[in-house]
């Protein structure tokens, strides 16, 4: 019976001798499936370097020996250390599964470790390197290689503005890591925050696309954010920045998008801005503000409270002469360049000749100028400085055609101001100054009359004497005794009346 029990205890003791030596064989690389390490494992250039060896089969049989995490395993051996593979870790089951907490984006993210570690072994544009793996492809990251040193420094060659627009892909590709938004997709960094790009998601599929959602205008008539916050990547003038990619393509008139734009004492003040530099063209507005300039894709009116209320909005005549705040009040001051002084040729007699005649009737614009039908009319906005002088019917009622000169601001010629002839009766032919409003241009006898017995008579050359008789003998309906006119409709109507 001894012998027995003795028997039974030896073969238990075998077999769990073998079922050990088992277990431990399962654990062990075979001899001849490590050939990484070689002469030369150590070496980039050798043929036996333990990247290229390893690459075939993902680092799977390293972690055999060396563990899941590379951090030694049963070798005892740490692969990932600062001075070989630091970020080696990243490489275990899951690695390109985007739901998997072993994603590589994750990783990088969760370790603090930067993908500038992968250029290590990925090279330093990330296409393979010593390994020969490459990052940089269409199937997972083609824009990678802008992750070098000098990413955020915008004097550096590497700066990652400068890369997108020098490279064939665009900003498009960093949506595979940093997500649709740009908020930080997978890999939890955010390109979309106050500190770097606040307005960058306006950056999708459709961005310039009228008949997209995606529109770029629509964003900024969706978000809070304006288009100042292009700036930071398309530079302060909009014509590309550190970029290079310039908005003033597409758009001419962005330019004067710069602080103080609705502000009348601001240097960028848009009004300035139509005056100096843009010419009133306002088919630089209506590309984003629409037709009736109410806002089109933008969502932003020109016709709100306080703005271009006016009938025709911006297209108003007060708009750019007058008073901006009285529709009625469409002839200067102020002028064009702002001036009301009536020193200013802009000005001049404006309002006299408009407004305040005192001797006739109140003229006409029509009378001086072609009134254009629209803003856009032909003659109306030209390179010519300063407003063309067309006279009307009245101006030129005289035996000579009306001019003016602009040099000497004087207007020759007119009717107005004496060049009449009725019969043998003539008028005096003054021209008069048009920047000077004292009320010497216009004086009874300027125009017509003549000096007699030392005294200016308003008595017109080649006129009867009338002696013992005053004008209002024979005109008794336009002028009274005292020569003060009574009647506007009949003086300086291109007619002798009576």
């Amino acid at each position: 019976m001894k012998s027995i029990i003795t028997k039974i205890f030896v073969l238990l003791l075998l077999g769990m001798a073998a079922a050990s030596c088992s277990f431990v064989n399962k654990d062990i690389t075979e001899p001849e499936a490590v050939s990484v390490h070689a002469e030369g494992a150590q070496a980039p250039a050798s043929p036996n370097f333990h990247g290229k060896l390893a690459v075939g089969d993902s680092l799977q049989s390293c972690q055999k020996c060396h563990a899941a995490d590379f951090s030694g395993g049963t070798a005892k051996l740490s692969c990932a250390t600062a001075e070989c593979h630091p970020t080696i870790s990243v490489h275990q089951t899951g690695i390109l599964a985007p739901t998997s907490a072993k994603f590589h984006g994750k990783f990088l993210l969760a370790t603090g470790n930067d993908i500038i570690s992968c250029t290590q072994c990925h090279g330093e544009d990330f296409k393979g390197g010593s390994v020969d793996a490459s990052c940089a492809n269409q199937f997972c990251h083609p824009s990678i290689p802008v992750h070098k040193s000098g990413i955020l420094n915008q004097n550096s060659s590497n700066f990652h503005g400068t890369y997108i627009v020098n490279s064939e892909n665009d900003m498009f590709a960093c949506l595979s890591c940093h997500g649709e938004d740009f908020a930080g997709g997978d890999v939890g960094v955010s390109c979309n925050n106050s500190d770097c790009h606040p307005t960058i998601t306006v950056h999708k599929d459709g961005v310039l696309d009228p008949t997209s959602d995606n529109y770029h205008a629509l964003y900024f008539g969706e978000t809070e954010y304006d288009m100042y916050n292009c700036q930071n990547c398309h530079g302060t003038d909009f014509a590309g920045g550190d970029t290079g990619l310039s908005c003033t393509t597409c758009h001419s008139g962005i330019t004067v998008h710069n602080t103080g734009i609705t502000d009348p004492a601001s240097d960028n003040f848009h009004g300035k801005y139509m005056n100096l530099t843009a010419n009133y063209d306002l088919t630089l507005c209506i590309t984003c503000h629409g037709d009736d300039y109410t806002g089109m894709n933008t969502a932003i009116s020109c016709e709100t409270s306080g703005c271009h209320e006016q009938a025709n909005g911006p297209e108003a005549c007060n708009t750019c002469h007058g008073d901006f705040n009285n529709p009625s009040q469409i002839s200067p001051p102020n002028d064009l360049a702002g001036n009301s002084e009536t020193s200013f040729k802009g000005v001049g007699a404006h309002e006299i000749h408009l407004n305040g005649v005192t001797i006739a009737q109140n003229l006409e614009c029509s009378q001086c100028h072609t009134v254009p039908s629209s803003v856009t009319a032909d003659g109306h906005i030209d390179a010519n400085d300063g407003a063309e002088l067309n006279f009307g019917d009245l101006a030129n009622s005289g035996p000579t055609a009306a001019e003016y000169l602009n040099e000497d601001l004087k207007c020759n010629n007119t009717y107005c101001h004496g060049n009449f002839a009725f019969g043998d009766v003539q008028g005096n032919n003054f021209n008069p100054q048009w920047n000077v409003v004292d009320g010497t241009q216009a004086a009874c006898g300027t125009c017509h009359g003549q000096e007699i017995d030392g005294e200016l008579s308003p008595l017109p050359v080649g006129h009867f004497p009338i002696t013992g008789m005053t004008c209002s003998t024979c005109h008794l309906t336009v002028v009274d005794a005292d020569n003060n006119i009574i009647d506007k409709t009949k003086h300086i109507n291109g007619e002798a009346d009576f």
